[in-house]
């Protein structure tokens, strides 16, 4: 069994995602990252209820990213407090087999690509 990724690797993760996401076509770097954050697929259906909440958040993370990253939506304040709220999900979680395991480091690379990218939104000025 693989370690789970932690906050620790978010640093060399993100530059993966970065070095990645440049090969995608986009006007700018949020375009690119935004491209290729929308060719990942959702994590699966996980086996534990309390990483399905996690799952379920993300698939509505998922479906505000666009509005998130207009410069004139709403939204602009709450994403970054619901990324907040979702670092929890590094907290330990009990009880998780193999494929949960999977599952969960599935989230946290959402995670590490959606921070990315309200980053990336907020260093640009938008």
């Amino acid at each position: 069994m693989n370690t789970p990724l932690a906050l620790q690797d978010q640093s060399r993760i993100e530059d993966q995602i970065l070095r990645t996401a440049q090969k995608f076509k986009g006007s700018s770097l949020l375009d690119q990252l935004r491209s290729y954050y929308f060719t990942w697929h959702l994590p699966d259906h996980p086996d534990s209820d309390e990483l399905y909440q996690w799952v379920l958040w993300l698939v509505q993370c998922r479906k505000e990213i666009d509005l998130f990253l207009d410069r004139d939506s709403s939204l602009m304040q709450k994403m970054p407090q619901c990324l907040k709220r979702f670092q929890l999900i590094f907290d330990p979680m009990n009880g998780l087999g193999e494929r949960d395991t999977a599952i969960l480091d599935h989230c946290k690379m959402h995670y590490f690509c959606l921070n990315l990218l309200v980053k990336t939104r907020e260093s640009i000025g938008l």
